[in-house]
């Protein structure tokens, strides 16, 4: 099991940064708020990450995005990333959703979906 808590915010400076797998950090609490900076990022990958406490607002900036894994959709905060927050990334062929316990779905949340046109795999758990 990962004991990694938060990841530093240095880790934002990695902008040649391809990959990023945090696959089964499980005690993983927040990513940084200032991720947007990681523009290289073609994978994201937080599966299983079950303390995550939301995306934050800047995912939806990294255009070069081909698989992104984990997105967790919780309460309604402006500080947080949502589904519709999603349609600059033209690349993304590959999304797993899921959907926290005190989630708050707004009404035609994931009609935006509709319009990714590179989609080869989606799921929402």
């Amino acid at each position: 099991m990962s004991r990694i808590f938060e990841l530093p915010s240095s880790i934002t400076e990695l902008e040649s940064l391809v990959i990023l797998d945090l696959k089964a950090c499980h005690n993983l609490e927040r990513l940084p708020d200032d991720i947007s900076s990681m523009k290289s990022l073609t994978h994201l990958i937080m599966s299983e990450c079950c303390l995550l406490e939301g995306m934050p607002k800047g995912i939806e900036k990294l255009t070069n995005l081909q698989v992104l894994k984990g997105f967790l959709i919780t309460t309604y905060e402006k500080t947080h990333c949502r589904v519709s927050d999603l349609l600059n990334l033209r690349k993304l062929k590959r999304l797993s959703i899921n959907i926290g316990s005190e989630a708050v779905i707004k009404d035609g949340e994931f009609q935006s979906l509709g319009n990714f046109s590179a989609f080869t795999h989606v799921s929402i758990l």
